[in-house]
């Protein structure tokens, strides 16, 4: 069930008492094959099927070198943020031994972005802990995988597009190749359409908790953040809310799933244009 759970990033638990994997922090094997899971699972079929035959980088289409080269960035950059945050956290990793710290880092940051498992309490974590899995949470995986988010491919082409405009460049690139426009198009929609949606649930589950609590209203971006990314992480304030609540969430998390589903068929479809172009507009944006 476990396995079955972390490759298809569900992120379902038997343990009982919303504990999540706590009670196998300290069990390398169970919390490496797991990581390992959630790792194949938010990489999509393409990718992984592309790296199985070739076994090597080279000869992979760009779309699967962009999404191993940006999830393995991320999985490490991930892991080396919570280390350093929470090396000395005695409510998370501090009351671990050196190894299992390692272990237990690789596996939240590889979780943020697909499954939502946790091995430790999400609401015991740091402040910047939580805005680096709220960060990671947004991103998601790859496309083609069972993760959410907004894709790996989606924030490389973002990253790519931000670094071509500060060194002047006419075109990106991404791993010597041009990106199309129709794929940049895209790719800031659907951060757009992203964005939108977290920044309206937070504000409706702000309008719908009546508990004052400046610890509970900090809590709502990540929550709603998680809803939309079909993680499943929580502070635990998800399961405080009313029904309003709770039922904003479910919305977030359809929608979450649906904006990637409505680009899907964009895409499938085809860009439409017209014979007649309105003449170029010079508008400044800096």
């Amino acid at each position: 069930f476990h396995a079955n759970s972390a490759f298809n990033n569900a992120g379902f638990d038997l343990t009982g008492g919303y504990r999540g994997f706590t009670p196998f922090a300290q069990d390398p094997g169970i919390v490496l094959v797991t990581t390992g899971l959630m790792l194949l699972g938010s990489l999509g079929l393409l990718a992984v099927t592309e790296a199985w035959q070739r076994r090597s980088l080279r000869g992979l289409s760009v779309e699967s070198r962009l999404v191993l080269l940006t999830s393995g960035a991320l999985v490490v950059a991930g892991g080396l943020g919570y280390l350093l945050i929470e090396w000395s956290n005695p409510a998370t990793f501090g009351a671990l031994p050196p190894f299992d710290r390692l272990t237990n880092a690789l596996f939240a940051s590889v979780s943020a972005r697909s499954t939502g498992m946790n091995t430790v309490d999400i609401a015991a974590l740091r402040p910047e802990s939580q805005t680096l899995t709220t960060i990671l949470m947004f991103i998601g995986g790859a496309v083609g995988s069972t993760a959410g988010g907004i894709r790996v491919t989606t924030f490389a082409i973002l990253i790519i597009v931000t670094v071509s405009v500060l060194r002047r460049r006419e075109e990106p690139e991404a791993l010597g190749r041009r990106l199309a426009p129709r794929t940049v198009y895209l790719a800031l929609t659907l951060t757009a359409i992203g964005a939108l949606i977290v920044a309206v649930g937070t504000l409706v589950v702000n309008l719908l908790v009546d508990d004052p609590d400046p610890g509970a209203r900090s809590a709502i971006g990540f929550e709603v953040v998680s809803a939309f990314g079909t993680v499943g992480l929580s502070t635990g304030l998800t399961g405080a809310l009313d029904a309003a609540g709770q039922l904003a969430l479910a919305l977030c998390m359809l929608l979450g799933r649906l904006s990637v589903l409505a680009l899907a068929v964009i895409i499938a479809q085809g860009i439409r244009t017209r014979g007649g172009r309105p003449p170029r507009g010079v508008l400044r944006v800096a």
